[in-house]
Formats: C-alpha cells, sequence, structure tokens
C-alpha cells in the first residue's frame, strides 16, 4: 500500500470547465472560443 501525505489528501480534486455552449448560453455570447486548460489569448509571457 502506498503512504499518501497529507498534504496531497488536501488537495480538492479538478472541475472540469463548463461546456462551451452552456457558457455561451449563461453569458448571452454566441461566439465564445474555448481555450484548454494550459492555454490564455495572449500568448508566451516571459
Amino acid at each position: 500500500m502506498v503512504k499518501v501525505g497529507d498534504n496531497i489528501k488536501a488537495i480538492s480534486p479538478y472541475k472540469p470547465g463548463k461546456p462551451i455552449s452552456e457558457v455561451e448560453r449563461e453569458l448571452g455570447l454566441t461566439s465564445a472560443i474555448k481555450l484548454a486548460s494550459n492555454e490564455n489569448p495572449t500568448g508566451i509571457t516571459r
């Protein structure tokens, strides 16, 4: 059996984002663009 530290146990589970259709409906949008979790609209920053 693997021992897991308390600090790891305290991490909350990942909650995936809403489907784009739901976001558009909630915000009254018609042409939203879906980005992956590791993307941003401004590109690479240094």
